[in-house]
């Protein structure tokens, strides 16, 4: 967080924005203060507008009666204000404000009023909570085409080469082992007798290419989903999201965060089979080709009614 912040504080002070827009995890806020323009939150999941309808689902907790639901949610502010002596001292040094009452509150500004809140999730994947704020929009989730793209040569002759294969990735989520997670994947592969494109990310999976198995670092996830027959995820909300709009059935592996709540998301849809825990155990191997095997037409179906229609937050 220091490291953003001290980052952050030229960028502020030289800016000419009429507004900002940032992520919880980003304090910027303080920086439309300083600019005196309206600050915008943009969340990519639910789970920082507090309701009474459902528990956060950041955080991993057993079904809890009704009245409890939006206590839930101060897990997740406690978390953010972990850093508030951190944040106050870089208000005062970088940005010189001084402190105030509520400056750390994410969904209000100064005076106390509710400020803008842009959720950037489809209300036909993830529920809407019926007591959320006039101030909270759910707009749907946000893409980023990725313009004019041809695929390496290598990449291009793989995926002509054969059936359509299915992509296997892990984004951002390093892990420890990288090259045991690479091992037991390849071995999933083959016991499910398909072809895989294996994206590094990274750094969370290290395999070496053969016939049946491209590595590789990244790709547009618009333009390479399209072309898969599943898609094996961490369960980010960005990748679920691009997994929706191509209209592919998905295998979701979580392991912190957001990602265990996307992953039930795209199984109560009907694209997704139960999600897979990670990382993965050497006799887990068996559960993900099955997983991966059985991510066929029914879920094709489904996942293609969703790129249809309105649960990829474009219909």
């Amino acid at each position: 967080m220091a490291d953003v912040l001290r980052d952050l504080g030229p960028v502020a002070r030289d800016s000419k924005a009429d507004v900002v827009v940032h992520a919880p995890s980003v304090p910027a806020q303080h920086v439309a203060e300083l600019l005196g323009v309206p600050a915008v939150l943009a969340t990519f999941q639910p789970g920082w507008v507090p309701t009474s309808a459902f528990p956060c689902p950041m955080v991993p907790l057993p079904r809890l009666p009704r009245f409890v639901n939006r206590a839930t949610y101060l897990a997740v502010s406690a978390t953010l204000r972990s850093f508030a002596g951190i944040v106050d001292d870089w208000r005062a040094r970088d940005l010189r404000l001084p402190r105030r009452k509520g400056g750390h509150d994410l969904l209000h500004v100064a005076e106390g009023r509710s400020r803008l809140v842009l959720q950037a999730f489809s209300p036909a994947v993830a529920p809407v909570a019926p007591d959320w704020p006039e101030s909270v929009r759910t707009t749907g989730f946000w893409y980023l085409p990725s313009g004019e793209w041809v695929p390496p040569a290598r990449l291009a002759q793989f995926l002509d080469a054969g059936a359509p294969p299915v992509y296997i990735g892990f984004g951002s989520m390093a892990g420890r082992d990288a090259e045991r997670t690479g091992r037991v994947v390849v071995e999933a592969v083959r016991a499910a007798e398909v072809r895989a494109v294996l994206a590094t990310g990274w750094g969370g999976i290290d395999a070496a290419a053969s016939s049946d198995v491209l590595v590789i670092d990244h790709a547009p996830h618009d333009r390479l989903f399209p072309r898969m027959a599943a898609v094996v995820h961490h369960g980010g909300a960005g990748t679920t999201a691009a997994a929706l709009a191509a209209g592919v059935p998905q295998v979701v592996c979580p392991l912190v965060a957001d990602q265990p709540y996307w992953a039930q998301r795209a199984h109560s849809l009907g694209v997704a089979p139960p999600p897979v825990p990670r990382p993965p155990a050497r006799d887990r191997s068996a559960t993900t080709a099955s997983s991966a095997r059985t991510a066929g037409r029914p879920r094709r179906r489904r996942s293609g009614r969703c790129r249809r229609g309105s649960p990829d937050g474009r219909g």
